[in-house]
């Protein structure tokens, strides 16, 4: 049976249209004259057969949906079908234009089933097979493949999606079903442009309203690995995220540590199984969803959710780091442009240190002076209290005239280029306020007698 055709004449019963014959030869890249009759009859029993097994399986006949090119009769290819499977006689079937209320049956239970069949084997290998291919536009073959898979796995991978929302009215769904990437490929010996058939689908899911944001959920399904996957993502290519944003992206999702989640592919498996692995990592992960929106775009958007979702100290720690390794590079490429004018051969002596020491930065004043520099970076405003770990609390004392604080403010990383505040502090010419906030406890022996 040939799945292609079938899956075409499927994906013409959901949008209830029906086909032309030479548009199926077309379309499905079958290479036949339907000026020969052999030819004619090569298409008749690839649509006998498809129908068979519909008929087998107790569905619809789905070579109704073919007709002449004027698309107002059936050929007698079909009605013959009908005969030899012993529904009745041509003569009888067609006058009561049995083979009408036959296409109108596969567009009523195609239509319906759309959202309720599962992924299938047969699917998944296709899948594997054509995945990472070269897209050739101008092969009718290449074109029922790509067919073929956006209405069997781009499909249901949206359909993953919508189900897994079903029971969070405050998130949405987004399937485009982006089923190639482009790029420079060596075709015959030269580069050239052109495109490749994924080897994994996606469907996104994010909370209303943070559409435009590019981070989300995804749901999809690897053709190398046949497996289904749930992870926190963000939009690579092109996209409202700037280079920073996308950096910072990748040092949240790699510092916090979210997981993604999967289930290899079983023909045990339901839509129950996949849906319920979404929304677990979901509501497991929201509150890092959350907080890679507010770091990247500058908000609060978490605090809507606090009630609901507990705070992670350590990750706000982490998230603090990344905040603070982006003021350090701002902070060193200004002390390279600032020294490089006066000091030129000193610029090599700017340099990041290890945390250990007790500052970030060793640079030089503007009399070519040894200084120590602590950067310390908020979204916030100014007035916003910054952290001082203890070892850099005794540095700064230590060494009061030549330490300096860097305060990075109002740092907005959505722009480009970025945009902050910037003041700069020497220890020894101002009160540094320390607050303890907090304590190293050890537990003591106890103080009920026994």
């Amino acid at each position: 049976m040939n799945e292609i055709v079938r899956t075409y004449l499927i994906k013409s019963s959901r949008a209830r249209i029906p086909v032309a014959y030479n548009q199926i030869n077309k379309d499905c890249g079958l290479d036949l004259n339907l000026e020969l009759v052999s030819d004619r009859k090569v298409l008749s029993n690839t649509l006998g057969e498809i129908s068979l097994h519909e008929y087998e399986n107790n569905r619809p006949l789905l070579s109704a949906v073919a007709m002449y090119q004027n698309l107002l009769e059936h050929g007698d290819g079909f009605y013959q079908i009908c005969q030899d499977l012993g529904i009745g006689s041509k003569k009888e079937l067609k006058e009561r234009e049995f083979a009408v209320s036959q296409m109108m049956e596969c567009f009523d239970y195609w239509s319906k089933t759309a959202e309720d069949d599962f992924f299938v084997e047969g699917e998944l290998d296709f899948f594997y097979k054509w995945g990472y291919q070269i897209y050739d536009p101008s092969s009718p073959e290449h074109f029922a493949v790509k067919e073929k898979l956006m209405s069997t796995v781009w499909l249901k991978t949206g359909n993953w999606a919508k189900k897994v929302i079903e029971d969070f009215p405050e998130y949405q769904h987004e399937s485009k079903k982006v089923w190639s990437q482009k790029g420079w490929d060596d075709i015959d010996g030269v580069k050239r442009q052109a495109a490749r058939i994924k080897n994994y689908t996606w469907a996104k899911i994010f909370l209303k309203g943070q559409d435009d944001r590019d981070i989300f959920f995804t749901v999809g399904l690897s053709a190398v690995h046949y497996k289904f996957e749930v992870k926190i993502d963000f939009k690579r290519g092109l996209s409202k995220l700037n280079k920073l944003q996308k950096q910072i992206c990748l040092d949240f999702l790699g510092e916090n540590n979210p997981k993604p989640v999967s289930v290899p592919f079983s023909s045990l498996l339901t839509w129950g199984d996949i849906v319920n692995l979404a929304r677990e990592f979901i509501k497991e992960n929201e509150n890092k969803y959350l907080q890679l929106i507010d770091l990247v775009w500058n908000t609060s958007y978490s605090a809507t959710y606090s009630d609901r979702t507990k705070v992670d100290y350590e990750a706000k720690n982490r998230n603090a780091r990344i905040l603070g390794q982006i003021g350090e590079k701002i902070v060193l490429e200004l002390e390279r442009t600032k020294v490089k004018k006066k000091f030129p051969d000193k610029v090599d002596g700017i340099k990041q240190v290890k945390d250990s020491y007790g500052f970030d930065i060793c640079s030089y004043d503007d009399y070519g002076n040894d200084i120590m520099i602590e950067v310390k970076s908020t979204t916030r405003s100014f007035d916003e209290p910054f952290y001082m770990s203890r070892n850099q609390k005794g540095v700064s004392e230590d060494n009061a005239i030549k330490y300096y604080i860097y305060r990075i403010y109002d740092l907005d990383i959505t722009q480009n280029p970025i945009r902050y505040n910037l003041k700069m502090y020497l220890a020894a010419d101002h009160i540094i306020n320390f607050e303890p906030i907090e304590f190293e406890v050890r537990i003591g022996a106890s103080v009920i007698p026994n």
